[in-house]
């Protein structure tokens, strides 16, 4: 059980920031000791869960990953049903427009339609974002018990202790207000230059199955703007929710 546990571990340090870590940086990221990051990474790269750079020897997640990620994003069955609609949204605003869902204290992204544009904001699929710092994670939020929600906060903000935090009074005011405004706005509280709004998406019996986001460089949409987007979003995310049956 502990080697398993140590394993996901292990998996889950690599990210869109850090996409390939040496054995020294995993065993000290893992407090263990570099004979057992070894093994594991051994084990690993023997099921393509992992592979190693020739050059540099430093480790990244593996194509055996790919296959696992799709079956799982098939497991939304929203997502091709979104697609056409996102697409559609993009087209109209001009602007990235992603779907997130939650996982923890994070809000990950599992479709995304990019801009057209030379400068424009990029998300990957599967990328984890800080649920207390995103517009998408307010509606997460905003959808819980305010103990929850407190709760899962904390447990964001002990893991990303070099972020930027907001008090709990502030805090509780902006999920507040996406409950009442049913949309969340997010100015750069997250990445420098990126401006984005969220609303959620329900399904056809009123459950919340995830949030429907617009985001944008601040260089080329301002708050106005931004708000003046919202009844398409908002018109685009019932849209989806509209084909979905509960699920």
């Amino acid at each position: 059980m502990k080697t398993a546990k140590s394993t996901i571990r292990l998996l889950t340090e690599f990210s869109v920031a850090a996409p390939e870590l040496g054995v020294s940086e995993l065993a000290r990221r893992l407090d263990l000791d570099k004979a057992t990051v070894h093994r594991l990474l051994r084990t690993l790269a023997e099921g393509g869960m992992v592979e190693q750079d020739a050059t540099t020897k430093r480790y990244r997640l593996g194509l055996a990953v790919l296959g696992l990620a799709a079956v799982r994003l098939r497991a939304f069955g929203f997502l091709e049903l979104a697609t056409e609609d996102m697409t559609q949204l993009r087209d109209d605003l001009g602007e990235s427009v992603a779907l997130h869902v939650r996982e923890g204290y994070d809000v990950v992204c599992v479709q995304f339609v990019e801009a057209s544009h030379p400068l424009t904001v990029r998300f990957v699929l599967g990328e984890r974002s800080p649920i207390h710092l995103t517009a998408p994670g307010l509606l997460h939020l905003s959808e819980m018990p305010d103990l929850q929600w407190a709760a899962l906060v904390e447990a964001a903000v002990r893991a990303n202790p070099n972020l930027p935090g907001e008090t709990p009074e502030s805090l509780a005011e902006r999920i507040d207000l996406a409950r009442q405004d049913l949309t969340a706005v997010s100015d750069q509280t997250f990445q420098k230059g990126v401006r984005g709004m969220a609303t959620s998406i329900r399904d056809m019996n009123g459950a919340f199955v995830g949030t429907l986001s617009v985001v944008a460089p601040t260089s080329r949409l301002s708050l106005a703007e931004l708000r003046r987007r919202r009844p398409d979003l908002m018109t685009c995310a019932q849209r989806i929710g509209s084909k979905l049956r509960r699920m």
